[in-house]
């Protein structure tokens, strides 16, 4: 009897912590992936779980090295309280990926929080614990409530902006049946950008290997904006964001760029003349769905990949053995998606738009595959490697398919950030249309669509925007490319 009731007290005492870690894998769970709950596993939550707990369970026999059970508990609780804090969970941000859910669950605990609270009549640092717990759960809950009606506010300006948006039918004779493999090397620089002799010869090796196959390299390309946030929504809708919507007041941009992402033009153009339309999305974090397709698709490692993200704030944690696999691993699973789709379903056209966070950062696989600590052009280096092997399986498979290989911004900052990757095969490997000027995303995918299914898209005056400030997305100032010197310039204003 004695020992069960210790049993119970010890219990008792872990209770805020096992609360508290519930709350996480549900809040991570559900935030991410809600509208993707068909590729996350029983298996995947297990060991999620396993994983929180069995990092608690080490941590509390360190600190009972040192202190008593209770002041342990406690300490871990405080430690766990700080990390959790500090973490975006609880962060006010100008960015919220607001869903019902994420004030539900936090309601709900706060609701047992009490409960417990309340009924605890002996054991004052007890109650202190479930109180600190209480009013973490409040500061959650007040850090989004604010930023989330601004953004749901947005969501629904960004619809009327949308219904106006597509007043305009610029394929309304649309013609073909050509298969499009649409892959975004995230990050993916321009060889103009590459210095060192020995990857520049590595690069070169995969240009070849591509021209040899019959595609088409565009000599000067540049990203129109810098961020994949931005960049993505505008090549998915032929159009600068600037165009597309009205105003950009605090988080405005952030939900104009994701709705016209869900909902953008090209993936919608598609299903209506009768596309198969699949999105592969190895960055889920950010983006995860498109509206009109019939397949969206993340990485079944999609838990470990968004630990991956979620602790990529730690300094060292680019170092990280887990990290590390977790990147590599969602990479290889959305490689074998995209084999899967190109195997089957022949029937129809299909549109397949995979998005790769590859070669971007952090860099965790060297150039011969090998997992661990790696710099950009190494990672950039094995990314050709293995984007060859599934250019060499599309075009066996899927003869009859336009394949863009492009990346939505280049390399780290100023010109290197705005130079990026461009590859085209069509099957008829006509590619005059393209001319040898510079050329941008938006007017790149105008013509190809124009070329190939015969629509209207006006070329339009090519506009980069351009912004240095990484942490909090600001709305993006428009400058100028100097192609020549390589450089970027003022945009000038007397135009």
């Amino acid at each position: 009897m004695f020992r069960l009731n210790k049993i119970r007290l010890k219990l008792l005492w872990l209770t805020p912590l096992i609360l508290s870690n519930t709350y996480i894998v549900l809040y991570y769970v559900l935030r991410n992936n809600l509208t993707n709950y068909y590729v996350i596993s029983n298996k995947d939550i297990f060991y999620y779980v396993l994983a929180c707990f069995s990092v608690l369970f080490l941590l509390f026999k360190l600190f009972r090295i040192f202190l008593s059970y209770k002041k342990a508990a406690l300490m871990l609780f405080m430690l766990q309280g700080l990390i959790f804090y500090f973490n975006n969970s609880f962060q006010p941000s100008e960015q919220p990926l607001l869903l019902f859910h994420e004030l539900l669950i936090p309601c709900l605990l706060l609701i047992v929080y009490f409960l417990l609270w309340k009924n605890c009549h002996h054991r004052i640092i007890y109650k202190i614990i479930n109180f600190v717990g209480i009013c973490l759960l409040c500061i959650c809950l007040l850090n989004n409530l604010v930023p989330g009606y601004r953004y749901v506010n947005a969501i629904r300006n960004a619809s009327k902006a949308y219904t106006s948006f597509l007043t305009e039918d610029e394929c309304p004779h649309f013609a073909g049946d050509k298969n499009i493999i649409f892959i975004v090397l995230d990050g993916h620089i321009s060889k103009h950008c590459i210095s060192d002799p020995y990857y520049l010869q590595k690069y070169l090796q995969f240009e070849k290997f591509l021209t040899d196959k019959g595609f088409y390299i565009v000599p000067n390309s540049f990203a129109n904006d810098p961020f994949t946030l931005y960049a993505l929504p505008s090549m998915l809708n032929f159009n600068y964001l600037d165009k597309m919507s009205f105003s950009y007041q605090g988080n405005e941009l952030v939900a104009f760029s994701k709705y016209f992402y869900k909902h953008n033009l090209m993936a919608r153009l598609l299903k209506r003349y009768g596309y198969n339309v699949t999105l592969i999305n190895n960055f889920n974090v950010v983006y995860n769905k498109f509206k009109s397709s019939d397949q969206n698709y993340a990485s079944s490692k999609i838990l470990t990949n968004m630990l991956f993200h979620d602790i990529r704030f730690i300094p060292s944690a680019s170092h990280i053995k887990f990290t590390q696999y977790a990147k590599a691993k969602s990479l290889n699973h959305s490689l074998s998606l995209l084999r899967k789709e190109v195997n089957q379903n022949k029937e129809h056209p299909k549109f397949i738009f995979m998005h790769l966070l590859f070669p971007h950062e952090p860099y965790v696989v060297n150039e011969q595959g090998k997992v661990g600590f790696s710099t950009y052009l190494e990672q950039m280096t094995y990314t050709d490697q293995v984007i060859q092997t599934e250019i060499e399986h599309i075009l066996k498979y899927a003869s009859n398919s336009i394949i863009i290989l492009m990346s939505d911004h280049g390399y780290y900052t100023d010109y290197e950030r705005m130079s990026n990757f461009i590859a085209l095969y069509t099957p008829d490997k006509n590619y005059s249309f393209l001319g040898r000027d510079p050329i941008s995303n938006v007017n790149f995918l105008r013509k190809v669509f124009n070329k190939e299914f015969s629509c209207n898209f006006a070329t339009l005056e090519d506009e980069v925007f351009y912004t240095d400030n990484w942490a909090t997305h600001p709305q993006p100032q428009r400058i100028a490319l100097d192609h020549t010197n390589r450089n970027l310039q003022p945009y000038p204003t007397n135009r």
